[in-house]
């Protein structure tokens, strides 16, 4: 193998750095690191997201954030959680992981501590934050999945999808059962590409699959070039994924390149995109997508109670530039810790951290539970979603949407 946060909502500001510094040397919340309610009954649970609300990955942010709003709003319209309302406060990082750092640290030396944080949709941001939900013992929830936060059975940080080893993997299993020997990976050179080309090669490697990486400058405008390459070297398949504003560039550069006759497959990354609504059908011929279980269209008879809740609270989905997986993720966050926290009957973060990691599943069947994709409890030391890469689906799209999910050219 070669490899070459509706109830009393606010957005808050980020200020001057001094409050990080002070942050940083261990001082802890205004009130000596005190809980946002704990378990007074008479203060409402605090809910704090961390995200991208601008920026290049502003939509996916967005999009998970009004997830983690249908799931409040949910929860406080049915009496809340162990009877008190939740309130949400979202902090706009640009999905900068410096700034995650910075805005997350001068809350907490502001604020009492929250009892619940999303602390950002990326894994860069997560492997910056992520310490900090460490140090002051505060549970997360959100999206990435970075193997040094996830694996780490101190960490307070979980992630609600499957690990991003697992997506990435059931890409390559893809390929062997298609009959292919190797593969182009088009990835950026930033730390996206870097998890992706460190998640996909052990797959590779174990069903003999050769990986052939090709990087590109994520500043660029055009990446053809490196496309053309990819295609030169006469790989099989090419594998290309990219979030954000990178996506379009990854259809455009592959067929200005003309490598439109190498059989293709997309990532998770693009998955989470708006790609449907940003290509057209002659940017996606010869594609295939991988899509999570709920990204391509499932019909009204088949879904869960909570799937068809958040579709309810989503009145303008189809005209999302994201597709409703993102949303799901939010929501599912909430509603996991929501679970742990009545299991625990407590909002204390080391009996929340225990439910988490010893969830009780036994009751309503799976299809019934109060979250979309969340199959087991998590692990002492895996807080990520395991699964097989059957769950997993590579099709062609037509471009439409429907309730947030593609149509697939097989529907």
């Amino acid at each position: 193998m070669s490899l070459k946060r509706r109830r009393g909502g606010m957005r808050i500001p980020m200020a001057g750095l001094a409050v990080l510094a002070l942050a940083l040397t261990g001082c802890g919340a205004a009130d000596g690191g005190a809980d946002a309610g704990g378990d007074d009954d008479s203060k409402p649970v605090q809910v704090l997201v961390v995200g991208g609300f601008t920026g290049f990955l502003q939509e996916n942010a967005r999009a998970q954030m009004d997830g983690v709003r249908a799931a409040i709003d949910n929860i406080n319209e049915n009496g809340g959680l162990l009877g008190r309302q939740i309130e949400v406060t979202e902090l706009d990082d640009q999905s900068d992981p410096t700034r995650a750092v910075s805005v997350l640290t001068e809350y907490l030396a502001a604020h009492d501590k929250p009892d619940f944080i999303s602390p950002g949709i990326i894994s860069a941001e997560v492997l910056a934050t992520g310490p900090i939900l460490k140090r002051e013992q505060i549970i997360g929830i959100s999206s990435a999945g970075p193997e040094a936060i996830v694996f780490d059975p101190d960490s307070y940080y979980y992630s609600s999808t499957v690990s991003f080893s697992e997506s990435m993997s059931a890409g390559v299993q893809y390929v062997h059962d298609q009959g292919g020997k190797s593969i182009a990976l088009v990835v950026p050179n930033d730390v996206h590409g870097e998890n992706t080309q460190t998640a996909i090669a052990p797959a590779a490697e174990k069903l003999g699959i050769d990986l052939n990486v090709y990087r590109f400058d994520p500043e660029a405008i055009d990446i053809s070039s490196t496309f053309i390459e990819a295609k030169r070297a006469g790989n099989d398949y090419i594998y290309m994924d990219a979030v954000g504003t990178l996506v379009p560039r990854l259809f455009e550069g592959r067929i200005k390149a003309g490598a439109e006759d190498v059989p293709t497959i997309t990532g998770f990354g693009v998955a989470a995109s708006n790609f449907a609504d940003i290509t057209t059908p002659e940017l996606r011929e010869n594609v295939v997508h991988g899509m999570f279980p709920i990204s391509a269209y499932i019909a009204p008879e088949d879904r869960s109670p909570a799937l068809v809740d958040l579709i309810e609270r989503l009145p303008d989905i189809d005209s999302s530039a994201v597709a409703l997986h993102t949303y799901s993720i939010g929501y599912d966050a909430i509603m996991l810790w929501k679970a742990a926290v009545e299991q625990a009957k407590t909002v204390d973060s080391e009996a929340v951290k225990a439910a988490l990691e010893d969830l009780d599943l036994s009751g309503a069947p799976a299809d019934e539970r109060p979250w979309i994709s969340f199959e087991r409890a998590f692990l002492p030391d895996d807080h990520t979603q395991s699964t097989t890469p059957d769950r997993f689906r590579f099709e062609a799209i037509t471009g439409e949407k429907k309730d947030g999910m593609l149509i697939t050219v097989e529907d």
